[in-house]
């Protein structure tokens, strides 16, 4: 009788370990499920956001292009004096597609997207956009008091897009890779 209560707490403590064990290998994949549901999740909010933006940052863009703002058709050192000389809006619609990329950019860098498959979409076209109105974004940071921050996280992304593409900081200098 003895040996049989032995063998029944032996059986007991095996049941309990091998439960112990399962519940913690169905905690392992539960976690792992998650996190794989919250990556998909954000991949496809950046690509619905990004539709979502595209729809009118693009005809933006395309005002931009022809105004010669971007795309190297005005010097850089004469951008500023183009955009706030124009007559046809051309400041609205250039603070209107900085403000837009800039609350993407709120998302990107707050993980709430992910800045691989913005990226992919549209990393080049956005830096080479970014490098176009610098000086703009230079010039109204100075003139707006408190203004260092305008547009501090578009810059901030285009700067995290610029190292995944190959590009290294150098003595706090951007240095891209050829």
């Amino acid at each position: 009788m003895e040996v049989l209560k032995d063998v029944s707490s032996i059986l007991v403590n095996i049941a309990i370990v091998i439960g112990a064990i399962v519940g913690v290998l169905q905690l392992i994949k539960f976690v792992k499920s998650t996190k794989a549901d919250h990556e998909r999740r954000q991949k496809q909010s950046t690509l619905e956001f990004y539709h979502t933006i595209w729809l009118e940052t693009r005809d933006l863009i395309k005002k931009m292009r022809d105004e010669g703002i971007i795309d190297g058709h005005i010097p850089l050192e004469d951008t500023v004096k183009v955009i706030i000389n124009n007559k046809d809006g051309l400041e609205d619609t250039v603070s209107r597609y900085l403000n837009l990329m800039n609350r993407l950019s709120v998302g990107v860098i707050t993980k709430v997207y992910d800045i691989k498959i913005y990226n992919q979409m549209a990393g080049r076209s956005a830096t080479n956009i970014y490098d176009s109105l610098e000086p703009y974004i230079k010039y109204k940071r100075h003139k707006i008091k408190r203004g260092v921050t305008l547009w501090c996280d578009f810059e901030q992304m285009i700067d995290e897009i610029k190292i995944l593409n190959g590009s290294t900081f150098n003595q706090g200098k951007l240095v891209h890779k050829v």
